[in-house]
Formats: structure tokens, sequence, C-alpha cells
């Protein structure tokens, strides 16, 4: 297992490419949209990316033996002997078995959903805003400083730095008398995806602004050629609703997984 140079990091798109359930993050690190280390094979089949936040995808095929013993001894000894936040993805059910064969004791995992995005269907059933109160802005340093969900610290854990997001990110919030009633960002964004991220405020929810202010973050999406992703935990049954009115359908159920927590 060895660690590639950053002028190499397109060389493992095409590895990415052939995985429709690729996570964003690791194709915005393949970008270098977001700051990661990318740890590969010698034949370039498999290997695992890397953000600092302790997010991990592992993807490729599962035959290199030697990777496995390299990854499997470095996740014990240098990952899991620390106390930071430790979020694995793996790009098959092949890999999601070898980890839960291996790590049981170590892990715990978290079904998920991942949905494709439909176009006509979000064409169908876009909403406007009707009510003059408030206003739809784009995300800026001001609004940051106003919100109470997607914080600067939210940016800097997931992107590093606001300035970065601001640079290369975008969202979009709902204000009424200037306070954030509602948001939605690209949590990470790449070349050709962007990963959505959705907060109303808690005085505010009911009202259908969730699904208005993401219709704006989608049509920016469009209109930019990017392909908008949606995700969720499989119990989070209202994420799943507005998920179907914003055109996101044909979900494929996956496992993350996390450490387990040590009782006591």
């Amino acid at each position: 297992m060895r660690k590639i140079a950053l002028a190499e990091y397109h060389t493992v798109l095409p590895v990415l490419e052939k995985n429709k359930q690729t996570s964003t993050f690791a194709y915005a690190v393949c970008n270098r949209i977001i700051d990661g280390e990318i740890f590969v094979n010698e034949r370039l089949t498999v290997g695992m990316i890397v953000i600092v936040n302790g997010i991990y995808y592992l993807f490729g095929d599962t035959h290199d033996q030697e990777f496995q013993h390299t990854l499997f001894s470095y996740i014990e000894n240098d990952v899991l002997t620390t106390e930071k936040r430790f979020t694995l993805f793996v790009s098959s059910i092949e890999w999601e078995s070898i980890i839960e064969n291996y790590f049981n004791d170590s892990f715990r995992k978290i079904p998920r959903k991942k949905f494709l995005f439909q176009r006509d269907i979000f064409e169908g059933r876009k909403r406007e805003l009707d009510d003059s109160t408030y206003k739809v802005m784009r995300i800026d340093r001001n609004i940051i400083g106003k919100s109470t969900e997607f914080t600067e610290q939210y940016y800097t854990e997931y992107w590093g730095s606001k300035e970065a997001f601001l640079k290369a990110g975008f969202g979009f919030c709902i204000l009424q008398d200037e306070k954030v009633v509602a948001e939605c960002v690209s949590i990470f964004r790449s070349n050709r995806f962007a990963e959505i991220d959705i907060a109303t405020h808690p005085n505010y929810q009911g009202k259908g602004f969730a699904q208005l202010v993401a219709t704006y973050f989608i049509e920016h999406c469009i209109q930019n050629s990017i392909t908008p992703c949606w995700d969720c935990n499989v119990d989070n049954i209202p994420s799943q609703r507005l998920a179907s009115k914003l055109g996101f359908a044909h979900p494929v159920e996956y496992v993350l997984y996390v450490r387990k927590k040590v009782e006591g």
C-alpha cells in the first residue's frame, strides 16, 4: 500500500467511475477540491481515500491480500488507537463482508440509502416562493455568520475552511427578517457531483422551506452540469420523503461503519 502524490490523484478516477455508489467526497479529493490522501496498491486496482475529518472510502477489487493486510494493520494501529472520528464507506458488498468479518468487534454498521436524481420528476414537482416576506439567497460569508446550523465550524470540518467552501462549494438559504430559516449546501462537491446537506430552523419546519431551498440548489446544479446527490440513513423517513418530492428515486441500500462505543 503506497500513498500517491497529488499529481497522480486523477489516475484513480477510472476505478471510482466504475461504481455508481462512489462517495462524492472521494471524487472531491481526486479532483483536488478538498484536501485528502489516497493510498493504493501497485496496480491501481484497489485503494483508500481519506479526508482530514476522519472519513474514509475503500474502493476497488478485493483480491489483493497484501493490500488488505497492510490496510487492516494501518486501521488497527494508526486509526483505532486514537480518539478521532472514524467513518468508513466501502464500494461493494464484497468489501462489506470482509470488513465485517475482520472488524466485527470494533465496528458497528449504519444502514444507508443512496438515491438517483431523476430530472423529469424534479421538473414536474418544482416549488416557487409564494410569500414575499421570505427571500432566497446564495450562501456567502455573511450568511455563514448568521447560520445556527451550517456554521463556520461545519465548513472547517468538511471543507477545511470557510474560505475553501466559498471558493468551490455552494448553497442557498431562505431568509425572513434577516434570519436564516432554511439552508441547503454542498457538504461535498466534485467536478461532477454535489452531495446535499439540508436543515430547517425548528420554528419553521412543516412549511415546505426545505423543498423550496433544495429546489434552488438543484437548479444551480442543473445549470452547471452537476449531478445532485442525496444519501440518508435508512431510518430517516422524513429525509426520504423529501428526497422523493425533489425527484430522487430508485434508492440503493449500503452501509457505513463507525467504531463501536466502549461500554462503561
